[in-house]
């Protein structure tokens, strides 16, 4: 039997150097991806997300009206002619993070929080408009009724009668509303006659990055994809946006989300905006902080007068858990479902 004779396989030292070099950036970026955040990244992972929002309402293709929003009793918030007058204005926090978990590839993307809209997508449009008409029926006739009473006083009294100015001018004001109801009135017509009414949810958002105290930058945003979720028998969005030109924004530190479970009790992290959830101090012009907070089954302690929804969470080492959501913590597993989408890089 014939011998068999291995032959030894030389390598290039050339070739051993960037096997060497490869393997090392490897190493090196992992461990760059799980080591915790520090402070200044875990400020500079966020932003304030400012959404503007409003309804239209569509017959035959065309917008005959806006409004904000929909109270309980069917009634419609700042109903008008034009958007920029029913615009409803709200503040969240967002949070930059990477689309895989082991490479930088946040491409300008961050996810915050929002209001559903399902509960509009169940109402019947012509019932809405025809109650609106209603409504609007009736501020008509109460206003003129008004009016009289005011046309009254104006001529049964002088100008140097005390008060009369004031009483001048609020009248001018209720001539003017009156005129707008008339005129509101008669779209509400139109619209109740159409066969075909829809009412379309419209929404732009834009970004307002901190460098410094001084120098705070808007970056206008769009919509990825979005999810529906329920929090305390309410339903709510999670919201993946991008900057419109897909580059991520300087200086901000962009968080992975590692794909093991994250903690649910214990010590943690919040890096919340002072006021940004009550409507009432809401502001973009507002300063992070990174403030201690319990975790408890995925609930968490935040006060809305120190974080609003959105806020990210991290553990006590600096390593990303999720983000605030009413009082529950969505997990970064989670929030990783809204990049699984068929979307050009």
């Amino acid at each position: 039997m014939k011998s068999i004779k291995l032959r030894s396989i030389r390598i290039p030292n050339q070739w051993l150097i960037v096997l060497s070099a490869i393997v090392l950036a490897m190493v090196a970026l992992f461990v760059w991806k799980v080591w915790p955040a520090s402070d200044r990244q875990m400020l500079q992972s966020t932003a304030i997300v400012e959404c503007q929002s409003w309804y239209e309402v569509q017959t035959d293709g065309m917008v005959k009206m806006c409004f904000s929003d929909v109270g309980p009793d069917s009634v419609l918030h700042h109903p008008s002619l034009k958007w920029d007058s029913s615009k409803q204005t709200t503040f969240t926090t967002g949070v930059w993070l990477n689309r895989h978990s082991w490479i930088p590839s946040c491409k300008g993307r961050l996810v915050t929080t929002g209001i559903s809209n399902k509960m509009m997508d169940k109402m019947n449009g012509k019932l809405l408009m025809m109650h609106e008409n209603d409504l609007n029926q009736r501020r008509v006739n109460q206003i003129t009724s008004q009016l009289k009473e005011l046309d009254y006083y104006l001529h049964v009294h002088q100008v140097q009668d005390e008060g009369y100015n004031k009483v001048a001018d609020y009248t001018v004001k209720q001539r003017q509303k009156l005129a707008y109801c008339q005129s509101l009135g008669e779209v509400l017509d139109n619209i109740c006659q159409a066969k075909d009414i829809r009412i379309v949810h419209r929404s732009t958002y834009v970004a307002h990055v901190r460098y410094n105290k001084n120098n705070t930058v808007q970056i206008a945003c769009r919509v990825i994809n979005t999810r529906d979720v329920v929090e305390s028998g309410k339903d709510k969005l999670l919201i993946l946006l991008q900057v419109h030109d897909k580059k991520t924004p300087k200086d901000v530190s962009p968080q992975s989300m590692m794909p093991w479970s994250s903690a649910k009790k214990g010590d943690a992290l919040a890096v919340g905006y002072g006021g940004l959830g009550v409507v009432e101090f809401a502001s973009p012009s507002a300063t992070p902080s990174i403030l201690p907070v319990k975790l408890q089954n995925s609930m968490h302690s935040l006060p809305p007068v120190l974080g609003s929804d959105g806020t990210p969470i991290y553990s006590q080492r600096g390593r990303f858990i999720g983000i605030t959501l009413g009082s529950e913590v969505v997990s970064r597993t989670i929030l990783g479902d809204l990049f699984k989408i068929d979307d050009k890089e």
